[in-house]
C-alpha cells in the first residue's frame, strides 16, 4: 500500500508521497548545505523535479570557480524566472498520484510555478477520500514544511 504524508504550508494542505518527501526534504537540506560552486555544480538531487545542480553556462557569463562561496539563498536574485528549490505544492502537482488529481486545484502564479491547492477546512474529507482509494496517509507537517 503506498504511504502518503500531509501537512499545512501557508493555508494549503500539500500531499506528497513519502518517499517523495523525505527525497526533497533531504535535497532541501543538502542545497542549504552546499558552500562551494563546486559542490553545486556536483549536486546531484534525489527528488525528479529538482534542476541538476547549478547550470552555469545558462545564467552565468563566466564559471565560477569550484571554490568560490556559492549561497543557495542568493539563488532567487540570481534566477528570479525560477522558484528553487520549488514548493512543496508545485511539487504535489507533478508527484501526486494520478487516481488522486480530482482532490485540489491548480492554481498559477506567474511567473513563478503554479500549486494544487487544497483548503486545509477539508482536512478531513480529503484524507477520507485518500483512505478509501487504498491510500495509507498520515499527517506530518515537519516533513512537508522541510520539502
Amino acid at each position: 500500500m503506498k504511504q502518503l504524508v500531509y501537512g499545512v504550508i501557508d493555508d494549503n494542505l500539500v500531499i506528497l508521497p513519502e518517499e517523495v518527501a523525505t527525497a526533497y526534504a533531504s535535497d532541501r537540506e543538502a542545497i542549504l548545505a552546499l558552500k562551494t560552486f563546486g559542490e553545486a555544480f556536483r549536486f546531484k538531487p534525489k527528488g525528479a523535479n529538482y534542476p541538476p545542480g547549478v547550470d552555469w553556462q545558462e545564467y552565468l557569463e563566466e564559471r565560477p570557480s569550484d571554490d568560490e562561496p556559492y549561497d543557495a539563498a542568493a539563488f532567487p536574485e540570481q534566477w528570479p524566472e525560477y522558484e528553487w528549490p520549488p514548493a512543496a505544492a508545485t511539487i504535489a502537482l507533478e508527484e501526486m498520484p494520478e487516481d488522486l488529481d480530482d482532490i485540489g486545484e491548480q492554481v498559477d502564479h506567474f511567473p513563478h510555478a503554479p500549486t494544487i491547492q487544497i483548503d486545509p477546512e477539508l482536512e478531513s474529507q480529503v484524507v477520507a477520500t485518500i483512505r478509501s482509494r487504498g491510500y495509507e496517509v498520515r499527517r506530518d507537517d515537519e516533513l512537508i514544511g522541510r520539502v
